[in-house]
């Protein structure tokens, strides 16, 4: 039967760590964050800190406790905790992030018509989106077999590939020659690892992704977990606390002076960066790419932008609307979306005959609820660009139709 929650809350007991948090210099850190468990707390001004409330349900159950700082690597170690006993001495000694040399990127923003400076254009730097960490999916807590790490490839991406590997927390135990993709099933993983002839004893493990990028950049996550070797193979998950951002890009903005100068100081070198601006009454400029900027330089980029008033092309049509019924009463419409040589702003979902405008969105498709059986509704879809040029899809209509068929009588009873 269903147990008490008198019974639950008793098997969620409790433990503790305290420790100290230093750089590799042993200089204590103040403000770290540490955690694990379902517990978090900060370092003192001296470097200690005190976790508790971490979650256990049994005696000698390994832990994966964390320290991060601002400017440091981060850190883990599987720490052996039972109920109600306080572990001590459970230092960190935190690795410095690399310093990176860093560039400037000035330039100025300026009226395409006459050359005149634009106040208040907003110029914007962004660097393509990288993976951060790994997700894990546990698809059935009775059955471990199928269990999976994974990551999303960040849309627009180039990725030209994953290399996994398993390992103890301080070093590779094994590189995987058959898993190159998105994602990997622990089991798989380890008994390619085995069949390899790898000895894999009780522990802690980590499986770890190199994904690369095109240009040659790569990034390197991971994700911990148990494993327990007698009698077979079979998976305990660790606290998994994979970092909070998977997906990053880095973003910058500036604003243009009166004189329509702009500047961003202290940027990343080797890094590479899409750039554009825009400004009220100007059409947004077309993205430029910056390749990788080095260490000490000083690269000029300038924006001339086109005022609104001199686009008169409207934009393409609308086309290949579709729908799709997505419950009772409810529609999905979908369409191809239109291409104009300033880039489009928005969409309206006009409904009716004559059409009367019901949504406004950035999407191309829409979801409309609602509606009745037997009733016929038409649809167009308009597209507009900055100007508000504009372009009007042709008509579709959509009639829904009770479910009225019955399902098939049950057959091959048996007593």
């Amino acid at each position: 039967g269903i147990r008490p929650w008198a019974w639950v809350v008793a098997q969620l007991q409790t433990a503790s760590v305290s420790g100290t948090v230093k750089d590799t210099a042993g200089n204590p850190i103040k403000g770290a964050f540490i955690f694990g468990g379902g517990a978090k707390t900060h370092s003192a001004s001296d470097g200690t800190y005190t976790l508790r409330n971490i979650t256990v349900f049994k005696a000698d159950t390994l832990v994966p406790i964390n320290g991060s700082a601002n400017n440091y690597k981060l850190s883990s170690q599987f720490v052996k905790l039972s109920p109600g006993l306080p572990v001590s001495n459970v230092d960190f000694a935190l690795e410095p992030l690399a310093v990176t040399q860093l560039a400037e990127l000035t330039g100025k923003v300026t009226n395409s018509v006459d050359n005149s400076p634009i106040y208040g254009g907003i110029v914007t730097l962004q660097t393509p989106p990288v993976i951060r960490g790994l997700r894990y999916d546990n698809k059935n807590t009775a059955d471990l077999t199928d269990d999976t790490f994974y990551v999303i490839p960040p849309p627009g991406a180039t990725i030209t590939g994953y290399k996994w590997s398993l390992g103890l927390p301080d070093k590779n135990v094994f590189v995987s020659a058959n898993e190159n993709g998105v994602s990997v099933v622990l089991q798989h993983i380890i008994a390619e690892a085995v069949a390899a002839g790898k000895t894999l004893a009780t522990g802690a493990y980590r499986v770890e992704l190199e994904v690369t990028y095109g240009g040659g950049k790569k990034t390197l996550v991971s994700g911990g977990f148990l494993l327990n070797i007698s009698p077979s193979l079979t998976l305990y998950l660790a606290d998994i606390r994979l970092p909070l951002s998977f997906q990053d890009q880095l973003t910058l903005k500036a604003m243009s002076d009166q004189q329509g100068n702009y500047g961003f100081i202290g940027l990343p070198a080797d890094e590479t960066f899409s750039a554009w601006a825009k400004a009220d009454g100007f059409i947004l400029s077309a993205s430029v790419q910056l390749t990788a900027l080095t260490a000490g330089e000083r690269r000029s980029q300038n924006f001339a932008l086109a005022p609104l008033s001199t686009d008169t092309t409207n934009p393409t049509s609308p086309a290949n609307i579709s729908v799709t019924e997505q419950g009772p009463g409810t529609i999905k419409l979908t369409w191809t979306a239109s291409t104009d040589n300033t880039g489009i702003d928005h969409y309206r979902v006009y409904k009716g005959d004559p059409g009367v405008e019901i949504a406004k969105t950035p999407l191309n498709y829409y979801v409309d609820s609602g509606l009745v059986n037997g009733v016929t509704y038409y649809y167009v879809i308009g597209a507009f660009d900055r100007a508000n040029n504009s372009a009007l899809s042709s008509m579709v209509s959509v009639t829904l139709v009770a479910d009225t068929a019955a399902p098939t009588t049950p057959t091959n009873l048996a007593a």
